[in-house]
C-alpha cells in the first residue's frame, strides 16, 4: 500500500483510504484578510491644553509646538511638501510607524535647510495626505526677523540640495489662520497672522474669556457685548446679543391697538349721550302751550275774573257794540 500526500496550504486534512494507497488532500479555508484603513485612537492619556487629538496623536494648535507635553506659542511659518512618494494607508495614522519613519526623514531635512537661520528650534509634521504624499509641516522658530516669504524662499532654492526625500519636491508656503488644527476658534474669534504668531479677537457679540485667548464666549441672554463686558438689553429687546425684537414688536401693535379701543369707546359713549338728551324735555321752556301768552280771538267772550272783594269791586258788564266787547263798571249793590 502506497501514500501520496498533496498539499495546498490547508487547514483541514481529508484522508481516503484505497487498498493499495492513501492520499491526503489539504484545500484551502481561510481567505486572506482585505486590507482596512487604520482605527485612529486617541491616546489614553489626555491631550494637553491649546492641543487636539489629531489622527491618533496629541498635536498642538497652528500657532504652538509641544514640548515636556506643554504647548509652547512659537513663530510658525507652515507650507506643504509635494513628495515623489507612494501613499500608503498606514500614513494616515500619526502613531504608526510608517507616518513616524516618514516624518522623521522630512523634518530632518528641513532641519539641514533652515538650521542656520536665527532663531529656528524645528520643523514638524503636522499631517500627511494621498496626491502623491502631501505633507504638512510648521517650521518653527523663536524671537527671529525671518517672514513667511524669506523661509518660503530659503526651503524652495534648498530643496534638491539635501536628502532623497526631498528631491524633485515642491513646496507651497500657506497661511498659519487656515492651518489644522486652526489656531483661533473660526465661530467666536477673527485670526490674524502677525508674523508668524495668531493672534485672535472676538468677533462680534462675543466677548473674551480669562483662560483662553483662542476663543471667546457669548453673553447670556436678554444681554449684549459692550467691549470687553456683557450689559441687559434695552426695553423690547431680547435673546443672543439683543437680536429678538419681537417684545417691542408686540409693545407698539398693543398700544396702537389700546388707542384704537379708546377712541372706539369715547365715540359710542358720546352717542349714547346724545341720544339720552334728545329723549328728556327742556327745562329752560314752559310746559304751557304758547297759545295762553296770546290775545283772546274776537269771536271768543272772556271770562269775568272773580274776586274775593264784594265791597270794593265793581261790577262788570259786557256789552257789544260796533262789533267789539266793551266791559262796563258799574258799582256793586244789594240788588239796588
Amino acid at each position: 500500500m502506497t501514500q501520496h500526500t498533496i498539499t495546498t496550504g490547508t487547514t483541514m486534512a481529508v484522508t481516503t483510504l484505497r487498498p493499495t494507497n492513501t492520499t491526503t488532500i489539504i484545500t484551502p479555508s481561510t481567505a486572506a484578510p482585505s486590507t482596512l484603513s487604520p482605527v485612529l485612537v486617541c491616546p489614553a492619556v489626555p491631550c494637553p491644553a491649546v492641543s487636539i487629538c489629531l489622527n491618533g496623536t496629541c498635536q498642538c494648535l497652528s500657532g504652538s509646538y509641544m514640548e515636556n507635553n506643554i504647548c509652547k506659542p512659537a513663530q510658525v511659518f507652515p507650507g506643504n511638501l509635494h513628495l515623489k512618494l507612494k501613499f500608503e494607508m498606514e500614513m494616515s495614522d500619526r502613531s504608526s510607524s510608517v507616518f513616524q519613519n516618514t516624518s522623521s526623514q522630512i523634518s530632518a531635512a528641513l532641519r539641514d535647510i533652515l538650521k542656520s537661520e536665527a532663531g529656528y528650534i524645528r520643523s514638524d509634521v503636522v499631517q500627511l495626505k494621498p496626491g502623491s504624499v502631501i505633507a504638512t509641516v510648521n517650521n518653527i522658530f523663536e524671537d527671529t526677523s525671518a517672514t513667511q516669504q524669506t523661509v518660503d524662499q530659503i526651503i524652495k532654492s534648498n530643496l534638491n540640495n539635501t536628502s532623497e526625500i526631498l528631491r524633485n519636491a515642491v513646496y507651497t508656503g500657506t497661511n498659519l489662520c487656515e492651518m489644522q488644527p486652526l489656531p483661533c476658534d473660526s465661530a467666536t474669534t477673527r485670526c490674524t497672522n502677525n508674523n508668524g504668531r495668531s493672534v485672535c479677537s472676538c468677533r462680534d457679540g462675543y466677548i473674551s474669556m480669562v483662560y483662553s485667548n483662542t476663543s471667546c464666549k457669548a453673553c447670556p441672554s436678554g444681554q449684549r457685548a459692550v467691549g470687553a463686558s456683557c450689559q441687559p438689553c434695552p426695553f423690547g429687546y431680547a435673546g443672543f446679543n439683543c437680536n429678538d425684537s419681537s417684545l417691542l414688536a408686540v409693545v407698539v401693535v398693543s398700544c396702537v391697538l389700546g388707542g384704537i379701543l379708546l377712541i372706539l369707546i369715547l365715540v359710542l359713549l358720546f352717542q349714547c349721550c346724545c341720544r339720552c338728551l334728545g329723549r328728556h324735555p327742556s327745562y329752560t321752556t314752559s310746559p304751557y302751550s304758547d297759545d295762553l301768552n296770546k290775545t283772546w280771538a274776537i269771536d271768543i267772550t272772556p271770562i269775568p275774573r272773580a274776586t274775593t272783594n264784594l265791597d270794593a269791586a265793581d261790577t262788570m258788564e259786557m256789552s257789544e257794540k260796533d262789533g267789539s266787547y266793551t266791559v262796563d263798571k258799574k258799582s256793586q249793590s244789594n240788588g239796588m
